[in-house]
């Protein structure tokens, strides 16, 4: 058994027949010590199964708050940027529900709602999220169970890479917001993703040298941008 600390919280870790158990206790070490003790005099009488409690029911909505904290203090802005955006369709989703009244049943329903709206790629990547929040759940003591454990991610697809027709970009562009129109022509002059696009700062262009320095990319590998006149304009604005 062991004990541990992980942000302002202190953590009970120990295995129980052939099962992990972790279990948030607070921010008290002392807390965490006595509980563990506990847990040993319970697993020695046979009694440990008996006296555990089900976690206390937690909105998906107040568990994605906490979520994101331990996001944005571990990964990436960037990364932290598109999983906020993720989360905002399935707080939609399961607007109102609990962590324990959402099953894979729920997940299959909604894969059945979206399959004519989005690809295989961009399912798979709402999913593994889902799935990551709800293991977070589980190891922060929120849910005694998984329930989308058996929630199965599609396989990759070779989709087909699709550039933008010079009649679509007008209409893009017309149809535009004034805020996000000059991230939307970076996007489109330099082929960024809309996470490095957002996150982009005034130290990473050059001017001088003509690129753009992008540093926290997909594969982690500093890469520069070539920057054509256009975005050259928009930065000089």
């Amino acid at each position: 058994m062991a004990i541990y600390q992980r942000g302002e919280n202190w953590y009970i870790d120990f295995t129980f027949k052939g099962r992990r158990i972790r279990e948030s206790i607070g921010p008290s070490r002392k807390g965490a010590e006595k509980v563990i003790a506990k847990r040993k005099s319970q697993i020695a009488e046979n009694k440990y199964l008996d006296v555990r409690k089900d976690p206390d029911p937690i909105l998906f909505h107040d568990f994605c708050k906490e979520y994101l904290k331990w996001s944005e203090a571990n990964k990436k802005p960037s990364t932290v940027i598109r999983e906020k955006s993720s989360l905002r369709l399935w707080d939609k989703e399961f607007e109102g529900k609990t962590l324990q009244e959402i099953t894979a049943w729920s997940v299959d329903k909604w894969k059945l709602k979206v399959k004519e709206r989005l690809t295989g790629n961009t399912v798979k990547r709402y999913l593994a999220l889902l799935k990551h929040v709800f293991s977070k759940a589980m190891e922060q003591g929120k849910i005694k169970e998984d329930s989308l454990k058996s929630v199965k991610l599609p396989k990759n697809l070779n989709e087909r890479l699709r550039f933008l027709l010079p009649d679509e970009i007008q209409i893009l562009l017309s149809t535009c917001h004034e805020r996000i129109k000059p991230m939307v022509i970076v996007a489109l002059h330099t082929g960024m993703r809309r996470g490095e696009t957002l996150s982009l700062k005034k130290e990473q262009i050059d001017m001088e040298r003509g690129f753009i320095t992008l540093s926290e990319t997909k594969n982690d590998k500093k890469r520069n941008i070539p920057m054509d006149e256009t975005v050259k304009a928009l930065t000089l604005t």
